[in-house]
């Protein structure tokens, strides 16, 4: 097995990839008690009580959502979690916007800023569909020297692409059914003033527990991560954006072969090019062992390049419909390492299912000269 890393592009313990000199907003949101607020109300800081209701990591897995509006109580909040994760000796990772980075660092010491790895979020999250994976591996091998983990990760929803978007969403709920993180306590930030609504909504569904100005309490909106899932499944996908090449009952290596060509005729890369025909490759190879082949579909999107393989048959074998397949680790009692491994390959998974069809669609990053001569 291989040695188990941060995840991708995560910089050594107090640097981030961007230097960062803002400072916290000049104007503290916890004023006085007694002082005018902005409603012309008196402001007594209901965020102070918030500081200790992050919940610290336990004998099993935490994961809340913090609702904040801008930088508003974001680092009265935050920076004592922070803080305390450093002082225990946990592992800490914060990955958020440059400028709540900086707000954050604004309220540590320098001893506590080189403790903790910084991350930007859109570096963070550039790639979707391994994020869960990378995740994993970096908090299982920081468990394995004896670490708690503390986690700290604003999704960038108010900038990311709608697909993107969804699947970073998705991805959330799954995190909830992960094995093996115990003693990992993981905040994910929302901001109130940025992020869409839909997603808003989104995050109280997949998150049991909500942190709000006001004080924690259970989301009422919480629902486990299956039936989350399942009820995504179901939902159609875009069309494709340009034009289609279509194999019909394509055998995996005449799928592989597709990929490949398309890929160099994109400029990808050899080690991503190869990342997507061996993607392809898996999906591929499970439909025919799985299901009945329909056919293959590949074509330039408008940032990205996508295979999308649709069988005849249901995401399991057995008919289960586990919606769950593909998006976390492959256990005895649901397999799914096919699915798994594409996830890891590819930039962008999506999946469809029901019990008589299943598409699944590959996405890969074009280079940035190649989108600019994406045919149409």
């Amino acid at each position: 097995m291989s040695e188990a890393r941060a995840p991708v592009g995560t910089p050594p313990r107090g640097r981030t990839t961007a230097t960062v000199r803002s400072r916290a907003p000049a104007s503290d949101p916890c004023r006085p008690k007694g002082a005018a607020t902005a409603g012309g109300g008196r402001g007594v800081c209901v965020w102070k009580k918030v500081r200790a209701l992050l919940q610290q990591p336990t004998n099993e897995l935490r994961h809340e959502a913090l609702f904040h509006a801008g930088h508003d109580g974001l680092v009265d909040s935050v920076v004592p979690f922070v803080r305390e994760g450093v002082r225990e000796g946990e592992a800490v990772l914060v990955g958020a916007t440059p400028a709540k980075l900086a707000a954050i660092r604004a309220g540590l010491q320098e001893a506590e800023i080189e403790a903790v790895q910084w991350q930007r979020n859109d570096e963070r999250y550039a790639r979707p569909s391994p994020l869960l994976g990378e995740t994993l591996r970096w908090c299982e091998a920081e468990l394995a020297r004896g670490q708690r983990v503390r986690l700290l990760s604003e999704p960038p929803l108010a900038s990311a692409s709608h697909e993107d978007a969804r699947e970073l969403s998705l991805i959330d709920a799954a995190f909830n059914e992960v094995a093996g993180l115990a003693g990992v306590a993981a905040v994910c930030l929302y901001d109130l003033e940025a992020v869409p609504s839909r997603w808003i909504a989104q995050a109280r569904r997949s998150h049991a527990e909500l942190v709000e100005r006001d004080g924690r309490r259970p989301s009422e909106a919480y629902v486990g991560p299956r039936e989350l899932l399942a009820d995504e499944h179901l939902g159609p996908l875009p069309w494709p954006s340009g034009a289609v090449q279509e194999l019909i009952c394509p055998a995996p290596d005449e799928a592989c072969s597709a990929a490949r060509e398309l890929g160099r005729g994109a400029g990808l890369p050899d080690h991503r090019l190869e990342a997507f025909v061996e993607a392809v490759g898996e999906v591929a190879t499970n439909a025919w062992v799985h299901a009945l082949p329909d056919r293959g579909r590949f074509w330039w999107g408008e940032a990205r390049l996508v295979c999308e393989v649709s069988d005849y048959g249901p995401i399991d074998a057995d008919g289960s419909l586990d919606p769950l397949t593909g998006y976390t680790p492959p256990t005895a009692e649901r397999p799914g390492g096919g699915l798994w491994r594409t996830r890891q390959l590819a930039d962008l998974v999506q999946i469809r299912s029901h019990a008589h069809r299943t598409v699944v669609r590959v996405h890969v990053d074009l280079p940035s000269v190649a989108r600019a001569a994406t045919p149409r």
